[in-house]
Parts: C-alpha cells; structure tokens; sequence
C-alpha cells in the first residue's frame, strides 16, 4: 500500500501519482515526484555515484551522535574493553545462557565501569528478547 500525503496548503492541483511514465503508483510524498519503487530505485542509483558524499554525511551523523550520547560512549567503550579481553584470552565465550545456541553476543546487565567484564552470553533472539523486558542499567549522568 503506498501512502500520498496531501500539501499543507490544501493545494489540489498537484498530480498525486509518479512522474514516471505508464507507473500510475501514487508519489511517496507530495514534495517528491517519485512513488515509494521509483525513489528507492533512484536513491540507489544515487548513492552509488556518490559514494564519498554519502559516506562522509553518515560519518558526521555518527559522530555528532556519539559526541551528545554519554551512554553510547560508555557502551563503545566497555564493549572494546570486552572484545580485548576475549582476544587476550581473559574470558572465554560460551554457549547461550538461555537455550544454549553456540553462535552468541555478550551481554552487560550494567555498565557500570566495575561491571565491564561481568557478561551474559546470549544468542541473538535471547539477547533482543533480554532487551525487550528488562533496560541496562547506567551511572549516574556526568555533570557538564
């Protein structure tokens, strides 16, 4: 189902359905003159004719939101901390806690920095089900 979205100004004019020729899908949005198939298509087409472009704005999207979020610095950072020390050979994967699957993801219940080293191995399903009933747990916010 494709979805068109009326301009605000009540402007009824406009056509509602792609500019493409013999589609007759209705556009993805009123300001866009594609429908949801032919703007995929082009945005692909797009992004691979502009690949450092595109490439250099998801860099800085992400490093905007790593410097604003202290907690997903804090997550980076213990699981960093994680990775080295199962490389090193200071902690051992193991099989999953709950329905004992081979292939797992360290978990941290908290991440607090005495906490970093103290995991639970889960599977993928496990590991999202763990995050859809429980929240883990942070210090308290820094003082800025």
């Amino acid at each position: 189902m494709y979805l068109t979205v009326k301009p605000p100004c009540g402007d009824n004019s406009m056509e509602e359905i792609c500019k493409v020729r013999k589609c007759g899908l209705p556009r993805l949005y009123h300001k866009r003159p594609l429908c949801l198939v032919h703007f995929r298509e082009y945005y692909r087409r797009y992004r691979k004719t502009h690949k450092k472009k595109v490439r250099e704005i998801a860099r800085r999207s992400r490093v905007k939101r790593y410097r604003e979020d202290w907690q997903t610095r804090l997550r980076d950072r213990s699981n960093r901390t994680l990775e080295r020390a199962v490389k090193a050979g200071v902690i051992a994967k193991e099989d999953c806690e709950r329905c004992g699957k081979r292939k797992t993801q360290a978990h941290h219940d908290s991440y607090l920095r005495e906490d970093w080293l103290k995991v639970r191995w889960l599977c993928r399903l496990c590991h999202a089900a763990w995050h859809r009933e429980n929240r883990p747990v942070f210090p308290p916010a820094p003082l800025i």
